[in-house]
């Protein structure tokens, strides 16, 4: 027997590079698309495409048949463009891709028509600043077409990371003991088809607290005095003040920021039980 010096490679089955809608896709209702795909053959040339059955070839010309910049077979369908689908419907194309020597190359495309769900962003508001420690109310309005039900949840996000979650109106969330910070913050609503949308990032600034009061405490003990801790910083300057009445304030005394807690003790005699004082701690400027 007389064997061939080479021996030729088996004739190898076209590739299906890409289509669109693909798989996993959302086109909103009513359907209005062009559906395209994209297919070669390694070792000859593609000679049908078929979506559905419907069976195209080079000769339909240009509108539907053409090439790309790769050498790549690109077959636009555009059957689906009047709109043939009027409610949300998860949807099966089959994509049949024939190479010039025979070999076929099928797929099937499951995507979904749909109902996108809407969301907004109602707070915070782009540019707000706050001084922490604060709280910060995260809320959004969401909603769907009502042939598609319910909605799935609604998550918030900061920075990218999720926050919280919720499963059902009123779409909100506290977010408490916020430092000092630039925040991203998104909203992001799925539906029951598994769509999800997302609102445009906003902004918000949480700015560092001059004064950081950390205890406020009375020893509850006769004839006690009442104490401050706070946090301060090194260099600053802080009068430690008390009033009776909200209205006029008396300078109790005056601190250097050592950039770590200080605790300040009223230097009076000490309180009379049930009189009422009020402190607080003022940076010099």
């Amino acid at each position: 027997m007389l064997l061939s010096s080479s021996v030729l490679a088996q004739n190898q089955p076209p590739v299906i590079v890409s289509t669109s809608p693909a798989v996993g896709d959302f086109v909103p209702v009513p359907g209005k698309f062009t559906f395209t795909v994209v297919a070669y053959d390694p070792d000859g040339e593609i000679k049908s495409i078929s979506v559905n059955r419907g069976k195209f070839v080079k000769a339909h010309g240009p509108t539907y048949w053409t090439e790309n910049d790769d050498g790549h077979t690109v077959l636009t369908d555009i059957r689906w463009k009047s709109g043939y689908y009027p409610n949300t419907t998860i949807t099966k194309f089959t994509v049949d891709v024939e190479g010039d020597q025979g070999k076929v190359t099928s797929r099937d495309i499951i995507f979904t028509i749909n109902h996108a769900p809407m969301i907004e962003l109602t707070s915070p508001v782009n540019g707000m600043e706050f001084v922490e420690p604060t709280t910060v109310t995260l809320a959004a309005m969401a909603s769907d077409n009502t042939a598609d039900g319910n909605l799935s949840n609604v998550k918030f996000f900061v920075n990218g990371n999720l926050l919280h979650t919720s499963k059902k109106a009123p779409y909100e969330f506290i977010w408490e003991r916020v430092y000092d910070g630039e925040y991203e913050v998104t909203a992001a609503v799925t539906d029951l088809q598994k769509q999800t949308i997302e609102t445009v990032p906003i902004k918000i600034s949480v700015l560092q607290s001059e004064i950081e009061l950390l205890n406020l405490y009375f020893l509850n003990e006769p004839g006690s005095n009442f104490t401050i801790l706070f946090n301060s910083r090194e260099g600053n300057s802080y009068e430690l003040q008390t009033s009776d009445d909200l209205q006029n304030w008396i300078k109790l005394g005056e601190v250097q920021g050592t950039g770590s807690s200080i605790k300040f003790t009223d230097p009076r005699l000490p309180i009379v039980p049930f009189k009422r004082n009020y402190f607080r701690v003022k940076l010099v400027e």
